[in-house]
């Protein structure tokens, strides 16, 4: 086994750098995975994490959220840098449409992003995308009837 001094290395890799000459040197770029910003969006166990308000009563079934609620919601608050921008995605498997998911300063207010529900949804994926105004931005899932939902994700650009 050869162990190589690790400053002498160092110094043959920077000469090939600014020589452009790379020729035997294996270049990795990382790719970096977006960190998961939602606590406990896939309700794979319960509902840990999340809020409830007007009187939502939420179980999971099958690692998914089911919410009987009339004009009730679920929301919580993220960490988020000003001036970046964020993805958002829902699995809605049966809701109806008096149901959305916004993003906003506080809880319920879709001021940066609102997904509504269309009439009778059932297994779609909402996506769309904001930029954050506070370090604290509020997800929240509204609904006016029963609803099941699932993979509720924020991440990072």
């Amino acid at each position: 086994m050869t162990i190589i001094n690790n400053n002498l290395l160092k110094s043959v890799l920077l000469r090939k750098i600014l020589h452009n000459d790379l020729n035997g040197v294996d270049v990795i770029t990382p790719t970096l995975t977006p960190e998961e910003l939602v606590n406990n969006g896939t309700f794979d166990t319960d509902a840990t994490g999340w809020t409830t308000a007007g009187g939502a009563t939420l179980n999971v079934v099958d690692g998914r959220l089911s919410i009987i609620s009339s004009w009730g919601n679920i929301h919580q608050a993220i960490t988020t840098v000003v001036g970046t921008t964020y993805d958002v995605s829902i699995d809605a498997i049966e809701s109806g449409s008096n149901s959305d998911l916004s993003i906003g300063p506080s809880a319920g207010n879709s001021r940066l992003l609102k997904l509504p529900f269309g009439e009778n949804t059932q297994d779609l994926t909402l996506t769309g995308s904001f930029v954050a105004t506070d370090t604290t931005t509020w997800v929240t899932f509204a609904t006016g009837q029963d609803a099941i939902v699932d993979n509720i994700s924020v991440k990072a650009q």
